[in-house]
């Protein structure tokens, strides 16, 4: 009896050891993976901290398996058109088993039951940028508030997913948005403007909230040095009307009502009238950030 006590000892002790020596090798990568910048085809060895890591050598070969996937059955029986350059683009078909997860003003983004960790974002043909946000995604490296660039082809990338609702889906269902979700974008716009990144174009369907935390999921004019005020007026409104008003009566606003705030606040937006006001400066030094509500 004594014999096997002592041998079960032994084995807690050693599977105890083991462990701690397993993660003292995953912090040791980690702590190499930032200090090192990603290679040109995007990959890279650890994943977001927010997502649960996995061994390098199985996400490699489920890389492989998912292109393959793409290349022999999405793309062939997909057909994505982008009818005006401001509006997102339609999905007229995808092959089953996949599922549209949305869709921005240059791509769609879809994914395969086989492979919940990954997404796959799929450019219109003639719609630029695909090259750019691979760019994008090679200085972000690794950041808890972005996604993790595997594979860049001519016409898709490969990326983690990012689970969460956006903000836009947040207001239409009367989803309470912690300040904290506001917090972490502030942050993760700084994050990439030392990157010598630019938080261009940040609005409502691009940031998601996932267990109160914000998450940018669309990079892609992160390269555009233009001055953008887009999220400049989205901490603004949050703190001004927001949470003074429609978050303690938990109101639901629809998605018409959104969609013509949207239009309306791209009129203004070409009307020149942000070259005005005391927020300028903000917005020339912070991209789109904007630090004062």
């Amino acid at each position: 009896m004594a014999t096997h006590l002592g041998l079960a000892q032994n084995d807690s002790q050693y599977e105890l050891s083991h462990l701690i020596e397993q993660t003292l090798v995953k912090l040791e990568q980690y702590k190499h993976s930032r200090e090192s910048p990603l290679g040109s085809n995007c990959r890279h060895p650890q994943r977001s901290p927010f997502l649960v890591p996995v061994d390098s050598a199985n996400e490699s070969f489920q890389i492989d398996e998912i292109r393959q996937i793409i290349e022999g059955d999405l793309l062939p029986n997909l057909v994505v058109r982008s009818i005006h350059p401001h509006d997102p683009v339609v999905v007229n078909r995808h092959p089953s088993p996949w599922t549209v997860l949305g869709c921005g003003n240059y791509a769609a983004v879809f994914a395969h039951p086989d492979h919940p960790n990954h997404v796959v974002k799929v450019y219109a043909p003639g719609r630029p940028g695909l090259q750019e946000e691979r760019e994008v995604y090679r200085r972000i490296g690794v950041h808890q508030a972005y996604s993790v660039c595997h594979h860049a082809s001519d016409a898709y990338l490969v990326l983690n997913r990012l689970e969460g609702v956006t903000l836009y889906d947040c207001l239409r269902h009367g989803i309470r948005i912690p300040p904290q979700v506001i917090k972490d974008v502030d942050e993760a716009i700084k994050y990439a403007i030392g990157r010598g990144l630019h938080g261009h174009d940040l609005h409502g369907r691009n940031i998601l909230m996932h267990q109160g935390r914000g998450f940018i999921v669309d990079i892609s004019d992160f390269l555009n040095p233009q001055p953008c005020r887009a999220w400049v007026d989205i901490r603004k409104a949050y703190y001004r009307l927001y949470l003074p008003f429609i978050s303690p009566l938990n109101l639901r606003i629809p998605g018409w009502m959104l969609s013509v705030i949207r239009k309306c606040y791209r009129i203004y937006a070409k009307s020149g009238l942000f070259a005005r006001g005391k927020t300028t400066a903000a917005t020339n030094s912070l991209g789109c950030s904007g630090i004062t509500s």
